[in-house]
């Protein structure tokens, strides 16, 4: 009986990280297609405070994603994206 609890709660315990694991890889493509949207908008050399920021902070979520902290690689990741697009705004 203990066995099968160990068993039902690594189970779980491994689809729960693999859903998050999941969202940050989805949210990191999100932001990269932000990030390239503003570049080829133009935003490297017409709003280059923001676009280098957003693709800082993309570094770092990937870093964050590689060392396993999933939930902060989301939020730098989502951060990334805002201020791609920040700059994608400044650039149009």
């Amino acid at each position: 009986m203990a066995m099968k609890k160990i068993i039902l709660f690594l189970a779980l315990f491994g689809f729960s990280l693999n859903t998050l694991a999941d969202e940050v890889t989805h949210q990191l493509g999100n932001s990269g297609y932000a990030i390239r949207e503003a570049m080829q908008a133009g935003a490297p050399r017409k709003s280059p405070a923001s676009y280098f920021k957003a693709l800082n902070l993309q570094n770092q979520a990937k870093k964050a994603f590689s060392n396993e902290n999933l939930e902060m690689a989301i939020q730098v990741s989502k951060e990334a994206e805002a201020e791609a697009k920040l700059a994608l705004k400044k650039s149009l």
